[in-house]
């Protein structure tokens, strides 16, 4: 029985380097990266905190529906994620 072929380690390391400019290897690196933008200019952002706090606006909105979404790509951020730096919350408030 033949050995599996593996891909050499810098196989892994070119796939990594790839992706950096679509996520980060940094653990919340991506998310960072988003609120910082968040905080350049808000107003590429749909802020969907009303609807989340008025039940009687609609009640198909979900809790854990996104706080803010991109108006272009659709990225969603959530203020209290676990991925988000301390800085964003003191910034958001």
């Amino acid at each position: 029985m033949r050995d599996a072929v593996r891909p050499h380690r810098d196989f892994y390391v070119i796939k990594v380097h790839a992706l950096e400019g679509i996520f980060s290897a940094v653990p919340g690196g991506h998310t960072e990266k988003l609120w910082r933008e968040f905080f350049v200019d808000p107003s590429h952002w749909w802020d969907h905190r009303p609807e989340k706090l008025d039940l009687d606006f609609c009640s198909s909105t979900n809790e854990r529906y996104p706080d803010f979404k991109h108006k272009n790509t659709w990225e969603a951020l959530w203020v209290e994620d676990r991925r988000n730096s301390p800085w964003v919350a003191a910034d958001i408030a």
